[in-house]
C-alpha cells in the first residue's frame, strides 16, 4: 500500500465534518429543549429533563472522543442515545400522535449521513418497530395514553413517512457515496499523473537519472544554502572514452545497456543530497556538497573505478573508461551553466592528457579554451578564404640518396594574426568537426600537387597524407579518396596514406572494410609514429600495410643509446621479414643517416635534407638534394 492509499478518503473527511456540525446543532437544540422542559409544567418533567440531560452529557463526552481520534465510537454512542431518547420521549408524550414523531425523518437522514449503512439499517428497523408498538398500544390500550386513541391508518401513515424519509436518505447517501468514490479515484489519478509528469520532466528516460533542467534546479537549491555553511560544491563532468566505437562495434542497443549500467554505478556513489544526471549521449554530471575536509581526489578516483568495472552484456564483457573534469564552487555567485562550462573545459583537458583520468578547472585552462575558440574561428575564416596551404617535406631513399616522395603537412601562415603554430591548431582540428572538411581538402590538394609534379617531369614522385582516426572512421572515407584521385587524375599508387597505430588496434568492421577497399584501389598504406603506441605484429600482417614510420624519439638517440639502437634495429629487421619498408623520421645529422644506412633502413626524412617547404619551393629543393647526392657520389666515386 502506498502512502497515498493511507490518507483519509474524501468520504471520511465529509462524514467527520457533518458529524461535528450535527453535534453543535444538536447541542444547541438540547439546551433549548432543557430550558423548555424546565419552564414547563408537564407531569413527565423530571423524567424528560433527566433523559435530555443524559443526551447532552453523552454529546459533550463525544467531543472528547473526537479529539482522541475515536470518531466511529462517538458517532455510534450519540446516535444510539439520540434514537433511544427520541423514541422514549415519543412514547412518554402520547405515542405517534405526538409532535416528537416529526423528528423521525430527520433522524433517519442524519443517521445515514453520519453513521453510514452499518448504523442506518438497525436504526430504521428500530424506529419502524417503535411506531408499530406505539400504534398497537394506542389501538389496543395496553398502556393508556392521555391523548386521543390512534387507528391503524395513522400508524401506517407514520411508518410510510418514516420509510419514505429513509428511502430518500438512502438514495442521497448512495449517490453521495458513489460521487465521493469517483472524486477520490479521480484525485488519485491526478496525483499519479502529476508524479508521472514530474518524472518525465525531471528524469532522463533511458537511465532514470536527473536531466539537465532538473540538475540545474537542484544545483541552485544547493547553492542557496551554501552561504550559511562552510561547505563547497564540486561538479564532475564525465564523458565516456571512445563510446562511439562501442556503439559502432556492438550496436546502439548494447550501447544503451552500457549507459544504464554506468548510470547505476554513478548513482551508487552519491548521497541522497547529491545529484547525478545525464546531459545526453555519453555525458554525465555529478554534483556533491561536502565540507572542506572532504577528499575530492578520492571521490574522483572512485568514479573512474566504477566506470572501469567489467560489464557483461549478451555474454560479452565490455570495459569502459571515462574522462572527468572537476570544477569547485565555494561561493554563491556562479550559475549552473558557468560552472558546468568550467567542468567541461577540465574534462577536455583529461581527454588531451590520455583519457581515463580527472583534471581540475584552472585559469590557465580557461586561457587555453579561449585560444581554442580563437583557433576554431580563425580556421573557419581561413577555409572560407582559401588561406590554408600544404608544405612538403622530402622523403629520401637512403640507398640512392634520391628524393622519391614527400609528406604533405598542413600550414596556416596566411590570415593567422596570432601566429598559431601547427602544434597549436592541429590538435584543435582533430578534436572538432573541422577535421572532416580540412582533412578532405588536404587529400584533394595533395593529389593535385602530386599530379602537377608529374606534369612537370617528376613522374615517379609520390605524396603522403596523414589521416586521423576520426576521418578514417567515416564510412564514406574511401569514396572521398577515390574522388580526389579521379578529379586530380593521379594514379592510386602515388598516394600514400599515413595512419596511426590507434586506428588499426580498434579492428572494427568499418576500419577493416576501409583498409580492404583502399588496398583494392591501390593506395599505399603506412603506419605513422610506429613504436609509440600499441605496436602489434598481428595488425601488420592482417591489414597488409606497406611500410612503417619510426618515430623521431627512437631515431634521435640511435647513436647515443645502445637501447635505442637495439630497438630500431629490431623494428627494421621485423619489418623486412614482413616485407615492409621502413621510414625513419627526424633525421637531423649525418651520423644518424649513416647509422640508418648501416641498419638497412629504407627511407629517411628530416632537417638533414630539408624542412617542409611551400609547393613553389619544393621542386627546387628536390633538385638541390638530388644534385648534392650526385656530387657526393662523383666525389667518392
Amino acid at each position: 500500500m502506498t502512502k497515498n492509499d493511507q490518507r483519509p478518503s474524501e468520504k471520511d473527511i465529509f462524514t467527520v465534518k457533518r458529524f461535528q456540525q450535527f453535534m453543535w446543532a444538536l447541542l444547541f437544540l438540547t439546551i433549548f429543549n432543557l430550558l423548555n422542559i424546565y419552564l414547563g409544567d408537564s407531569e413527565s418533567k423530571p423524567i424528560s429533563f433527566t433523559v435530555i440531560l443524559t443526551v447532552a452529557a453523552i454529546m459533550l463526552y463525544s467531543f472528547r472522543l473526537i479529539k482522541t481520534g475515536q470518531e466511529d465510537f462517538a458517532r455510534s454512542m450519540v446516535l444510539t442515545a439520540l434514537v433511544l431518547s427520541i423514541v422514549y420521549m415519543t412514547w412518554l408524550n402520547g405515542g405517534i400522535g405526538d409532535t416528537t414523531m416529526m423528528s423521525y425523518p430527520i433522524l433517519v437522514v442524519y443517521t445515514i449521513l453520519i453513521g453510514g449503512v452499518r448504523v442506518f439499517l438497525p436504526v430504521v428497523s428500530f424506529l419502524v418497530l417503535s411506531i408499530v408498538l406505539m400504534g398497537a398500544n394506542s389501538i389496543y390500550g395496553w398502556y393508556p395514553n392521555p391523548v386521543a386513541p390512534t387507528d391503524w391508518e395513522q400508524v401506517f401513515d407514520a411508518i410510510m413517512i418514516t420509510l419514505i424519509a429513509a428511502y430518500g436518505a438512502w438514495t442521497v447517501n448512495s449517490d453521495l457515496h458513489d460521487t465521493l468514490i469517483r472524486l477520490n479515484d479521480e484525485n488519485h489519478k491526478v496525483v499519479q499523473s502529476r508524479e508521472t509528469i514530474q518524472l518525465i520532466v525531471e528524469r532522463d528516460s533511458l537511465t532514470g537519472l536527473f536531466n539537465r533542467p532538473a540538475c540545474d534546479s537542484h544545483y541552485n537549491t544547493l547553492l542557496d544554502n551554501l552561504s550559511s555553511t562552510p561547505d563547497k560544491i564540486a561538479v564532475f563532468f564525465i564523458d565516456l572514452d571512445d563510446f562511439k566505437s562501442v556503439n559502432d562495434s556492438f550496436g546502439h542497443n548494447t550501447g544503451d545497456e552500457l549507459l544504464i549500467a554506468i548510470a547505476a554505478e554513478l548513482k551508487s556513489l552519491i548521497a541522497s543530497t547529491d545529484i547525478a544526471c545525464r546531459l545526453g549521449g555519453d555525458e554525465f554530471v555529478m554534483i556533491i556538497k561536502r565540507d572542506a575536509s572532504f577528499d575530492i581526489n578520492d571521490f574522483a578516483d572512485s568514479i573512474l573505478k566504477a566506470m572501469s568495472k567489467p560489464i557483461i552484456i549478451n555474454d560479452t564483457t565490455v570495459r569502459l573508461t571515462g574522462s572527468i573534469g572537476i570544477a569547485i564552487k565555494e561561493d554563491e555567485n556562479a550559475d549552473f551553466d558557468e560552472i558546468l562550462t568550467k567542468a567541461d573545459i577540465a574534462m577536455y583537458k583529461s581527454k588531451q592528457l590520455g583519457k581515463n583520468i580527472f583534471s581540475y578547472y584552472t585559469a590557465q585552462l580557461h586561457e587555453e579554451t579561449l585560444n581554442k575558440s580563437a583557433i576554431v574561428s580563425g580556421l573557419k575564416t581561413a577555409i572560407e578564404q582559401g588561406l590554408l596551404d600544404l608544405h612538403l617535406q622530402p622523403k629520401i631513399n637512403l640507398s640512392t640518396g634520391k628524393v622519391e616522395s614527400a609528406e604533405a603537412l598542413l600550414r596556416w601562415n596566411r590570415g593567422n594574426p596570432n601566429h598559431f603554430t601547427p602544434g597549436d591548431f592541429i590538435p584543435v582540428i582533430e578534436s572538432t568537426e573541422l577535421i572532416h572538411e580540412i582533412g578532405q581538402w588536404c587529400l584533394e590538394e595533395a593529389c593535385r600537387i602530386c599530379r602537377r609534379w608529374h606534369d612537370a617531369g617528376f613522374s615517379d614522385m609520390s605524396i603522403a597524407v596523414n589521416v586521423s582516426s576520426v576521418q578514417f572512421m567515416r564510412s564514406n572515407f574511401t569514396g572521398i579518396v577515390s574522388k580526389a584521385l579521379e578529379e586530380s587524375g593521379l594514379a592510386p599508387e602515388f598516394l600514400e596514406i599515413e595512419l596511426t597505430e590507434h586506428v588499426l588496434i580498434q579492428h572494427n568492421d568499418i576500419i577493416v572494410s576501409q583498409l580492404k577497399a583502399l588496398k583494392e584501389i591501390g593506395i599505399y598504406l603506412s603506419i605513422d609514429d610506429f613504436g609509440t603506441g600499441y605496436s602489434n605484429l598481428s595488425y601488420l600482417i592482417n591489414f597488409k600495410v606497406d611500410s612503417i614510420k619510426l618515430d623521431r624519439s627512437f631515431i634521435a638517440k640511435i647513436n647515443t643509446s645502445s637501447e635505442h639502437y637495439a630497438v630500431v634495429n629490431a623494428m627494421i629487421e621485423m619489418a623486412h621479414i614482413l616485407n615492409l619498408q621502413v621510414v625513419a623520421e627526424g633525421v637531423e645529422t649525418d651520423d644518424v643517416r649513416l647509422a640508418l644506412i648501416d641498419l638497412k633502413c629504407d627511407y629517411g626524412q628530416g632537417y638533414l635534407w630539408a624542412k617542409a617547404v611551400a609547393e613553389s619551393e619544393y621542386l627546387s629543393e628536390v633538385s638541390r638534394i638530388n644534385s648534392s647526392m650526385n656530387s657526393s657520389m662523383q666525389r667518392f666515386g
